[in-house]
Formats: structure tokens, C-alpha cells, sequence
């Protein structure tokens, strides 16, 4: 099974260019890793799958929503755009730049929050794939 996709890979499905993709990760739209910098973007399945049903590209899928995180949302995409997404366009970074800045900040309690709401997506995101982080 596929974990993530390339830029092109997405720009070629997607009928796009890839500065159109990278857009979008810059938006934070779309969640991407680099594993070094200046390295290849990878997008996991997931964060790509989730993107799709936003745009309303593929059908949503019922996802269990992350308790603790002070109301209730009706799916996982409800989710990223209030807690995960404000973030990464207020501080126009990539999800794996902001996971980085969170972690060296993480005794402040807006970034505290944001990687345990992150890590929640992240997790949901991975059971709607079937994929165990244990």
C-alpha cells in the first residue's frame, strides 16, 4: 500500500502544475513532510485523501473525532480547518516546518496545543487508511 505521494505525482492526477501543489502545501491546504531541507515533499496518502473530500473530489468518509479538544466537530476535515489549518496559514509554513517550531516551542501553550491537536489528525488520519502507529 502507497504511504505518501510525490508532487508530480499529485500534479499529474490532479491536472495541475506542480507549483499549484506546492501552493496548496504552503497554504496548508495539503500537509506534506521534508525530511531534510531543501528535500523531496512527500505527501501521506492520507493528508492527500483528505484534501480530495474537502475539495469535494472523492466521498467523505466517517472518521472518529478526537475528544479533549473542547467541542465536538462532525468529521475529521471539520477538524484540520479549525485546529490544524489556522495555524499553518497564520505562520505560513508547511505542517512538518510547524511540527519542528512546535516542538522547540512546546512549553508555550499555543504550540502545546496545536502538536497534541496535530498528532490527533494525524492518528485519525491513519485509521481511516487502516494503518496502525503502534
Amino acid at each position: 500500500m502507497k504511504a505518501y505521494y510525490t508532487v508530480q505525482e499529485i500534479a499529474a492526477e490532479m491536472g495541475v502544475s506542480s507549483q499549484a501543489v506546492r501552493d496548496w502545501i504552503h497554504r496548508g491546504e495539503i500537509i506534506a513532510i521534508q525530511a531534510v531541507e531543501n528535500g523531496v515533499l512527500r505527501i501521506p496518502v492520507p493528508s492527500y485523501d483528505a484534501f480530495k473530500r474537502r475539495k469535494g473530489l472523492s466521498p467523505r468518509l466517517p472518521m472518529r473525532t478526537p475528544t479533549g479538544s473542547g467541542r465536538s466537530f462532525g468529521s475529521m476535515d471539520e477538524f484540520y480547518d479549525a485546529r490544524i489549518a489556522p495555524m499553518l496559514r497564520r505562520d505560513g509554513q508547511t505542517a512538518d516546518e510547524l511540527v519542528r517550531q512546535a516542538a522547540d516551542r512546546v512549553e508555550e501553550p499555543e504550540y502545546r496545543q496545536w502538536l497534541r491537536d496535530y498528532a490527533r489528525y494525524v492518528e485519525n488520519a491513519l485509521a481511516e487508511v487502516g494503518v496502525s502507529h503502534g
